[in-house]
């Protein structure tokens, strides 16, 4: 699928986002349960703990995003959680879903690469920081022409995948005494399977930006 960069457009999160900021939860008030306590981490999709703590909860299909600690790093959450006071949480003003907020979270994060250095990424500047999405206006995101690219980049890492199992089940089942009957390509396919899925793990945490464009303004 190709997509013609010439008409992206510029959009600032505020106009795309309703941006709130987390609660403060010390770790002296926090309650043993299952609900996801997103922080300032690189990791485990923000997570930090789980906790029993459910006054303060943000709901599923919203990003998070690191404005203080691990600056910048930006997370899709698909389940309730907390957000910690070092969190800025990513409202939708669309119908978002999962490919699409694959698709944005990489040039989020690219922004937030500015404020490494800084004191914080407040949530006022974010508001009025900008990416480039593919449009069909000037005001208006193309949000199909995102979230078809990433289901058909999800496809492709996909029937890699199978096409690399059949291949290696069909050599494993036509050699002879037990040996492979290429030794080279069995060998070559733990590395080529773990590379597809980093690609694949890769759309999944927004760190892959597409099409070679930076997307940030």
């Amino acid at each position: 699928m190709k997509i013609d960069t010439g008409k992206w457009k510029s959009f600032a999160l505020g106009k795309l986002f309703k941006i709130e900021k987390g609660k403060r939860l010390t770790k002296a008030d926090m309650r043993e349960g299952e609900i996801n306590f997103v922080g300032a981490s690189a990791m485990n999709n923000g997570i930090t703990t789980k906790i029993g703590n459910a006054e303060h909860l943000h709901p599923a299909n919203t990003i998070t995003v690191s404005y203080n600690g691990s600056v910048g790093e930006a997370f899709y959450q698909d389940a309730p959680f907390w957000a910690s006071d070092d969190i800025n949480v990513l409202y939708p003003r669309f119908k978002l879903t999962k490919e699409i907020a694959f698709f944005m979270i990489p040039y989020i994060r690219a922004i937030g690469k500015r404020y490494a250095f800084v004191d914080k990424w407040q949530k006022e500047v974010m508001e009025k920081d900008c990416i480039l999405l593919p449009a069909i206006d000037k005001d208006t995101p193309d949000y199909k022409v995102m979230e078809e690219y990433i289901k058909l980049r999800e496809d492709k890492v996909k029937s890699l995948v199978d096409a690399l199992q059949f291949v290696v089940g069909n050599t494993m089942s036509h050699s002879s005494g037990g040996e492979p009957r290429s030794r080279t390509l069995v060998q070559d396919v733990p590395s080529r399977r773990q590379q597809l899925q980093r690609q694949s793990r890769l759309v999944h945490e927004g760190r892959e930006t597409f099409l070679g464009v930076s997307g940030v303004i």
